[in-house]
């Protein structure tokens, strides 16, 4: 169960939206775009993560789903995105937290804010699997948890950088699989 609504634009239709709470899962098909959403409900994650295992489950019975209507169609890019935002604490430093950070120059101090964004055309092992990752300061909105921390968000997309290296629309969920090894 859940809410559904047709968007449009001013050419006419553009696609559906389907939400489901419990937890919150947000799918848009559209006549170019199929996208499956597993979003936390709450501003700042707390809480157990619902785990991969749950969003392929979901994303297979949903690709299932619309495989005849897009089962023709070419696909061109696949991604695979987690957005996690991560409250570490304030007198420490990004490069206490990741591997790929921005190093501050001698006598600048407390960063007020930084954003390092980063695309690789290639990963080892992956053949056609492409990364950006982004690191960036954010603002934390739950006070409870603001005390004492910052606020990060950790941006990780895998997908295809060139529309020939996408995979046939039957092979998307052996596709994410990889994406998701990729990941980890």
């Amino acid at each position: 169960g859940g809410q559904h609504q047709v968007t449009t634009t001013k050419r006419g239709f553009a696609g559906w939206q389907f939400e489901a709470q419990n937890p919150r899962w947000v799918v848009q098909a559209k006549l170019n775009q199929f996208t499956v959403n597993a979003v936390r409900s709450q501003k700042w994650p707390s809480g157990s993560y619902i785990g991969w295992d749950a969003i392929v489950k979901r994303y297979n019975a949903l690709l299932k789903a619309v495989s005849k209507p897009y089962a023709s169609a070419k696909v061109k890019r696949v991604g695979l995105r987690y957005l996690n935002r991560i409250a570490v604490p304030e007198d420490t430093q990004p490069d206490q937290w990741f591997t790929v950070y921005l190093t501050a120059p001698a006598g600048v101090e407390e960063p007020f804010t930084f954003n390092l964004r980063q695309t690789w055309e290639r990963v080892r092992g992956a053949d056609g699997f492409s990364v950006t990752l982004q690191i960036a300061k954010i603002k934390v909105e739950d006070p409870a948890v603001a005390k004492g921390n910052q606020g990060i968000l950790l941006d990780i997309d895998i997908f295809n950088l060139w529309p020939n290296q996408a995979p046939q629309f039957g092979d998307l969920s052996s596709w994410y699989d990889k994406a998701h090894d990729v990941e980890n």
